[in-house]
């Protein structure tokens, strides 16, 4: 239906001519580009223009709050994720003087959000601005924001050690009750990829299959498709070293598959969790030289496009790979560089985790 109602829009734009709804079908146009036909380049150009049109209109600050989620998701395909935290503010401050407190809403935890997947503040920091989303959501009766807002911050809250908060959250348990009763699949889908979260930080591999088993993906082109494809892409090929499984070695060579052409539109987002991805899938085949290599790549390019917690799960990664290769000495010295990178993230709960793990290896030297 979407496609379709941006072409009709477009239609009439020829018949009747230019006014600010069409802007509207251009975007819906590109949207539709990018998402049914996998075309990014068309859409991005697309988008592009939208932004100049935007920019040139006297409604410019209602037209980036009806378009503000087709940009982000073509921002975050195809531009630094640094870039991507400039423009939210800029759309929520277009949306509130707007008065389309929705957009507003969805602007602001939309940001806190990219900012928790990128590391780019610290964990109790960002709780704090969770709690400030929840509040607004609750305010303004954004129901959906507000218990999406709610997932995050239980899950900053767990990440950081934190136990007490001042916001009346509700439990994941609830959340997902709400989204069953209301029929809120966006709901649902974000409670799952925060449970995944903890579950593979913590590194509970079995955890994040049985999550993904009975989560199947709605939505292959959304955003959340490739945070959940890497996660599950390394819990599956680190769980077929083990089990020689088929079926998890070739959900893992997906997700390689996937993040390869993610990584050719967007390198500065996703090209460390591609070569992370290469490394165990490398470190599978035995090809011990690649697995290296990739694992060694994943770490810069985490450091070269400044993503925290890339860095300290590819230093982890990377520390455990030489830990079983029986480079003992080698792979402490990457771990404790993860473990001060999870520090840096305020990923407490992490951190005792690691360094427990850490003391363990130690003993064997």
């Amino acid at each position: 239906l979407l496609p379709l109602l941006g072409c009709r829009m477009l239609r009439l734009t020829m018949q009747f001519g230019f006014c600010d709804d069409s802007i509207v079908g251009l975007a819906t146009v590109g949207y539709s580009c990018f998402t049914f036909k996998e075309n990014t380049e068309l859409g991005s150009h697309i988008a592009n223009v939208c932004e100049a049109l935007i920019k040139e209109s006297p409604n410019e600050h209602l037209l980036r709050s009806r378009v503000c989620n087709i940009l982000v998701l073509f921002h975050i395909f195809t531009q630094p994720i640094a870039t991507v935290m400039a423009q939210l503010p800029i759309m929520y401050e277009s949306s509130k003087l707007a008065g389309d407190m929705l957009s507003a809403t969805k602007a602001r935890s939309s940001c806190c959000i990219v900012v928790f997947y990128s590391g780019a503040e610290n964990l109790q920091n960002l709780s704090k601005h969770f709690a400030m989303c929840i509040k607004e959501a609750s305010k303004y009766k954004q129901t959906n924001w507000l218990y999406m807002s709610m997932a995050y911050f239980n899950t900053c809250l767990y990440l950081s050690g934190e136990t007490g908060s001042d916001s009346d959250t509700k439990s994941f348990d609830e959340l997902i009750v709400i989204g069953k009763s209301t029929k809120s699949n966006l709901l649902l889908w974000q409670c799952h990829i925060c449970k995944l979260v903890q579950c593979f930080l913590m590194r509970d591999y079995l955890a994040v299959m049985s999550l993904c088993e009975a989560n199947p993906c709605p939505q292959p082109k959304r955003i959340l498709h490739a945070v959940r494809s890497f996660y599950e892409g390394i819990a599956c090929l680190t769980l077929a070293r083990d089990t020689k499984r088929k079926d998890w070695r070739n959900t893992g060579e997906k997700a390689v598959s996937d993040m390869s052409k993610w990584a050719r539109m967007s390198p500065w987002n996703f090209e460390s969790k591609y070569k992370l991805l290469q490394a165990g899938l490398h470190y599978l085949d035995g090809d011990i030289e690649l697995a290296e290599g990739a694992y060694k790549e994943s770490i810069i390019s985490a450091q070269k496009h400044k993503l925290l917690n890339d860095e300290a799960i590819a230093f982890e990664l990377y520390g455990i790979y030489l830990v079983e290769r029986e480079m003992i000495t080698k792979g402490v010295t990457q771990l404790s560089m993860a473990v001060r990178k999870y520090k840096e993230w305020g990923a407490i709960k992490k951190v005792e985790e690691l360094q427990l793990f850490v003391e363990t290896v130690k003993q064997n030297i």
